[in-house]
């Protein structure tokens, strides 16, 4: 019995401090995984070269070679457009920690705790991929999971 409540202390706090980690993560350095079954993931690239307002990130899907990504904050600040490589463009969305989507923030900002492709399910699912039918996203929408340190 108390093997197992201290396991499960430990486990406890280990994810906190990996939530704590993950909560000062900056966008640049984000990695998200699918929501629906982590087959496909995104990993955000930082690029200091581009103004603050563009975001690099890869596609990765099994069984693919990763795909490049943009993001690029509109002007107006009420939307992010993306694209990958030719085969998708969208507006991409962050859904903050309490729940408010906003637009992907610029470069140096708090990561979103989650992001949404619009579409992108659907476009990359009737693209016809040169290297073999990699395993595609099911759902638009991938969850931090991760920070590049």
């Amino acid at each position: 019995m108390m093997a197992g409540l201290k396991a499960l202390t430990i486990a406890i706090l280990l994810a906190g401090s990996t939530g704590a980690s993950l909560a000062a993560c900056p966008q640049e350095l984000a990695v998200y995984t699918e929501a629906y079954d982590g087959r496909s993931a995104l990993e955000f690239v930082a690029d200091t070269r581009k103004p603050d307002i563009h975001q690099h990130f890869r596609l990765l899907l099994r069984g693919a070679k990763p795909y490049s990504g943009t993001v690029e904050l509109q002007e107006s600040g009420t939307r992010s457009l993306g694209r990958i490589d030719g085969m998708w463009s969208g507006a991409i969305y962050a859904v903050q920690s309490d729940g408010s989507v906003t637009p992907l923030k610029k470069r140096g900002s708090k990561a979103a705790q989650s992001i949404i492709l619009s579409d992108l399910s659907y476009t990359l699912n009737r693209h016809k991929f040169a290297d073999g039918t990699p395993v595609l996203p099911v759902f638009d929408l991938y969850h931090l999971t991760g920070c590049q340190e």
